[in-house]
């Protein structure tokens, strides 16, 4: 491996880290003002709802790649032998 994949890959890693810290304590801030206040700001419940979202559909997007499925609708037709 090249020095600049390594670099490349700790730069990564680091943004990866950073954001699921950032998520994590969003997505923790909904879930205690719903505990503790009854009622979640709705700023807060947007944000919230967005990270998880986002990683769900990272997670699939993700599956598809590592499982090789292609798009159906994105293929191109078959043209018959």
């Amino acid at each position: 491996m090249a020095k600049n994949d390594a670099v490349t890959i700790r730069i990564v890693t680091a943004g990866a880290v950073l954001l699921g810290l950032i998520s994590v304590l969003i997505v923790g801030a909904v879930v205690y003002t719903a505990v503790a206040f009854n009622k979640v700001p709705e700023v807060l419940a947007n944000w919230g709802g967005l990270i998880v979202g986002f990683f769900i559909g990272n997670f699939f997007n993700f599956l598809k790649a590592a499982l090789d499925i292609s798009d159906a609708k994105h293929s191109p037709p078959d043209k018959g032998t």
